[in-house]
């Protein structure tokens, strides 16, 4: 586990604990999810590699690889397989009929 200062994260199996240094306040249930995240808060990945590449801030991905590729883009809401899966910058999206 490398969390060094952040606080009240929950997490399951291998999701989030493993670059996780600072992030506080995020949810990572599935395998892999929130995996890459060192930074973000207010977070909730629920899937299988869901939120794997983040290090954004309020993002909520529910379904197996929803937002995976979501690099810095904040406030982003996905529900469904592979939710806005080519997403990685942008900002206030939401999507919920579970297409790329």
């Amino acid at each position: 586990m490398n969390i060094t200062t952040g606080d009240f994260n929950t997490h399951s199996k291998e999701a989030l604990r493993l670059c996780n240094t600072t992030g506080s306040r995020n949810i990572g249930i599935g395998s892999n999810s929130l995996s890459l995240n060192t930074t973000g808060d207010d977070n909730v990945a629920i899937g299988d590699s869901a939120l794997y590449s983040t290090t954004g801030s309020f993002l909520t991905a529910v379904g197996s690889a929803a937002l995976a590729l979501n690099t810095t883009g904040n406030a982003n809401s996905a529900f469904g397989y592979s939710a806005l899966w080519f997403n990685s910058t942008a900002t206030g999206t939401r999507l919920s009929d579970g297409v790329r």
